[in-house]
């Protein structure tokens, strides 16, 4: 038996290396990080990356699930995340948005999935070091310090701490109070509880595609069952479109025929991710638009515009048709003409010529057609007769656009 090597004792330079080497990050980590990055700054949907993703997977189908488990439970439980990371950093605010990434993968392996501290420590090392590598020493000291705070998780007893108990699941503080208020502690433990497991997965026919079937919740399918479907809907973000498709279904089922249903979504991607899914569904009856939900303004006459995110729908002076303009930064990424009535587009367009609202093009046939239009104002009102006086002078005056509709409807 050879001799114990003493304490002071060289290692050798292969052992000393391979000891020094950084673990390496596992696969399903590192999509991981890869995806919520994405998540973040496209502010996509997770289950359409992951399927993405699936395509031009090359790890084990293991690696492939756990890559997912982390990817929705970050999602799922982001605000409890956080809070663990910033109660362990002297700065939250500067800690850029990639090193949170890193850290939330590992804060949630350690309160929820209850992953040993020293795996949590040694892969979130390199998840942080794969995301900013000079932050690797940063998150190395975070991470012990979550390790240990992790300990008294979910900092107070959740039968007498409506926050805590929220916590200890990760869900918002508004779910919670919502829960208990109907249903009292215990059914709230056992509805949070299942919030946390994977979802049951239900399926329902396609009607407009016999012989195939589509995905849905029973929270859809009751939410979708309590909108009256014999005229048109306005569904507000419709996401990936699944209360969208059993809108159309019980529409089928009740009254044989399809709805009008317009959806309305901020992010341009979203929409065309929509309007993809209904054509392969064979889903009909539905317009999607691209427009935020807290400022839809109607553009439906000349002199009105409507901006929603990266796309301004406009309806200049001498246009007969609205335009909708996709911005891509400054760069006009595509330009359409709109429905007025509808919002819907109808086709591309090469150019639009568009006058400002107070300096708009007034030729003698305008005026000529703003004198038939107001033939009975001109009979009985002054300030009419003037102000048409001023337009065939070519003087431009306050309150002129109120007399746009008659110049060119």
């Amino acid at each position: 038996m050879a001799a114990p090597q003493s304490a002071g004792a060289k290692r050798s330079p292969k052992k000393a290396a391979a000891a020094d080497e950084p673990s390496k990050l596992t696969p399903a980590r590192r999509a991981a990080l890869e995806l919520t990055r994405e998540l973040r700054e496209r502010e996509a949907y997770a289950r359409e990356l992951i399927d993405t993703r699936r395509t031009s997977w090359e790890g084990s189908q293991e690696d492939f699930d756990y890559m997912q488990v982390l990817v929705f439970g970050v999602v799922m439980t982001s605000g409890t995340l956080d809070l663990l990371i910033d109660r362990n950093l002297n700065s939250p605010k500067d800690v850029k948005p990639k090193v949170r990434d890193a850290l939330r993968i590992s804060a949630y392996e350690l309160l929820f999935l209850g992953k040993p501290a020293h795996v949590v420590v040694d892969q979130g090392v390199e998840l942080v070091r794969a995301a900013a590598k000079k932050a690797a020493g940063l998150g190395n000291a975070v991470l012990r310090k979550m390790v240990k705070d992790a300990t008294a998780f979910p900092w107070g007893n959740p039968r007498e701490d409506h926050e805590a108990l929220a916590r200890s699941f990760g869900m918002p503080q508004w779910l919670a109070d919502s829960l208990l208020m109907q249903y009292g502690i215990q059914q709230t433990e056992d509805i949070l509880a299942a919030c946390m497991g994977p979802a049951p997965t239900y399926t329902v026919d396609n009607p407009y595609l016999p012989g195939e079937r589509f995905a849905a919740d029973l929270a859809s399918q009751q939410t979708a069952s309590m909108v009256p479907v014999d005229g048109s809907v306005l569904e507000v973000g419709a996401g990936r479109g699944t209360k969208t498709m059993l809108m159309q279904r019980n529409a089928y089922a009740w009254f044989r025929e399809p709805a009008l249903i317009h959806t309305v979504d901020i992010h341009a991607f979203k929409e065309e991710l929509l309007r993809e899914r209904m054509a392969q569904q064979r889903i009909p009856g539905v317009v999607t638009h691209t427009a935020d939900a807290t400022r839809l303004d109607e553009v439906d006459g000349p002199g009105t515009y409507s901006v929603a995110g990266d796309t301004v729908d406009i309806f200049g002076a001498g246009m007969a048709a609205p335009v909708r303009v996709e911005f891509f930064g400054d760069d006009v990424d595509g330009l359409r003409r709109v429905v007025a009535s509808t919002g819907q587009t109808i086709g591309e367009i090469d150019e639009a010529e568009i006058w400002p609202t107070r300096e708009f093009n007034v030729g003698a046939s305008n005026v000529a057609h703003m004198r038939k239009v107001l033939v009975r104002e001109l009979a009985t009102d002054q300030k009419v007769v003037d102000d048409v006086a001023a337009f065939e002078a070519g003087i431009a005056f306050d309150g002129m656009e109120r007399y746009l509709p008659s110049l060119y409807s």
